[in-house]
């Protein structure tokens, strides 16, 4: 099972399965928002898992630098592949694409894709003025528009 297949589902089913259940985490509650969220932080893992007050997943962040880096089991999508590679892969355009730009006070960002299927979104960052992934996003489709 892949992780996004986690998605809708309460944390507590991941936290009991390998490998999640050997890996130590952090999470935080956010209630200066409008609807309250956990983010539970698995560092060295390259994993960020935001979910409603309840415990209901609704995001899978992988990371593939940031936080130790993502292993490559937790999702079919291969790490090393270039933008092109990703398109194809997916066999559908992207419903939402865009290139790197430059922001004054929060930096150089790479290109996306946004790719929505039957229930979820994969979201694909890039790294700045590279043709390779930086982070690989997994949301529940009723999360964003």
């Amino acid at each position: 099972m892949e992780i996004a297949d986690y998605l809708g589902k309460n944390i507590s089913e991941l936290l009991i399965i390998k490998p999640y259940i050997n890996w130590e985490f952090e999470y935080f509650i956010d209630e200066d928002i409008l609807e309250p969220e956990v983010n539970y932080i698995f560092n060295g893992h390259g994993l960020i898992v935001n979910c409603d007050i309840q415990g209901c997943i609704r995001t899978f962040f992988l990371y593939l630098d940031d936080y130790g880096g993502a292993e490559q089991s937790l999702t079919e999508i291969q790490f090393s592949f270039t933008r092109e590679q990703v398109l194809k892969y997916f066999r559908i355009a992207p419903d939402k694409s865009g290139d790197g730009f430059v922001d004054p006070i929060l930096g150089e960002y790479g290109g996306h894709d946004r790719f929505h299927f039957s229930n979820r979104f994969v979201h694909i960052e890039y790294k700045p003025k590279k043709n390779e992934i930086k982070m690989i996003t997994f949301m529940k489709d009723n999360i964003i528009s």
